[in-house]
């Protein structure tokens, strides 16, 4: 049974964790078919997980919860600026909690300060896994990179850690403006006193994608119980609800340089992950008539022409995905 309400530790491992970390591994590693020679079940480190991570470059943390090891993470060197995402298990009851997003967050700051890029193996049947790594920017590729012995893993993925996203803050509204100004032409983009008062009351909304330290990619919108997207929300954002049943969006923006990388399209999906996490009812966006396509790739389903939103003298198509009944219908 999941315990949301015990407090959850992020630590680095010790040594008393050892035998712990290994049951966590095997745990994992047999639930999914992976108690076999080409995985982790063989690696001759899995007892002595605290004496392996102290070489140089490499780190593995532990989620702790009423004093059991419930989850861990490590990072480990492999050549030149490349480190590998390793041993990244949750067991049952720590799923669906928040706890692998705590433990993958140090994990990536701490080998973001270290190298420039970031390998995984899994394995095809860890669907809820791939999702979740893809939703850290981790991209899928074609073949192995470097020699950790897991010759059975069949999905890998790569992830550039100059990539970083995160929410938004009010430290970011004068790049936020810039960003704007180059993304939308003058009558569609937001003014930098909109971008202020929605980064001061919903700056847990925004999601950015930084690249070398630059807003490159965004996505934001407020939260509300209005079933539609009104012109007035891009106005104010004092609409804004933090319990509201819709995750509306505003904006999903790339700026030139980086487009056709995927950016927004990662970005969005982490933003209906999260509402669909959050409980929310589903999500909301207004979009011009070649977007259609596009937004209908993340599962959205265009209603036609919006009858509440003129913004910027445009005609605009709202698209919703619904994930749970509306019970204000």
């Amino acid at each position: 049974m999941k315990n949301q309400d015990c407090p959850v530790v992020i630590r680095e491992i010790e040594p008393q964790d050892n035998a712990q970390v290994e049951y966590l591994i095997r745990y994992c590693l047999k639930e999914f078919g992976g108690d076999h020679e080409g995985t982790a079940w063989e690696d001759p480190n899995l007892s002595c997980f605290y004496e392996f991570y102290q070489a140089e470059g490499s780190a593995y943390w532990v989620a702790e919860q009423n004093g059991t090891i419930v989850g861990g993470v490590g990072i480990g060197p492999m050549e030149g600026d490349l480190c590998e995402l390793q041993k990244m298990y949750c067991l049952p009851e720590a799923r669906g909690t928040g706890i692998a997003h705590q433990l993958i967050h140090e994990a990536l700051a701490y080998g973001q300060e270290r190298y420039g890029r970031c390998y995984l193996e899994t394995f095809e049947n860890m669907i809820a896994a791939q999702k979740f790594y893809e939703g850290y920017g981790f991209r899928r590729i074609d073949h192995p990179l470097g020699n950790t012995g897991h010759f059975a893993c069949d999905v890998l993925y790569l992830k550039d850690l100059s990539e970083v996203i995160r929410t938004g803050t009010i430290d970011d509204l004068d790049a936020m403006a810039i960003a704007e100004e180059r993304c939308f032409p003058p009558h569609l983009a937001a003014d930098k006193t909109s971008l202020k008062e929605r980064l001061t009351i919903y700056p847990n909304h925004f999601k950015l994608l930084l690249k070398d330290g630059e807003i490159a990619s965004y996505v934001n919108g407020m939260t509300t119980n209005e079933r539609d997207l009104l012109d007035d929300m891009y106005h104010h954002a004092t609409m804004h609800e933090e319990s509201g049943k819709w995750q509306m969006i505003f904006g999903v923006g790339t700026v030139p340089e980086y487009r056709n990388h995927g950016y927004a399209g990662l970005l969005l999906k982490q933003m209906i992950k999260d509402a669909k996490r959050e409980g929310r009812a589903g999500v909301v966006l207004t979009c011009l008539d070649d977007l259609v396509p596009y937004y209908t790739r993340f599962g959205l389903l265009d209603e036609g022409i919006s009858e509440e939103s003129t913004h910027g003298n445009e005609r605009w198509h709202q698209m919703r995905i619904t994930f749970q009944v509306d019970d204000s219908k």
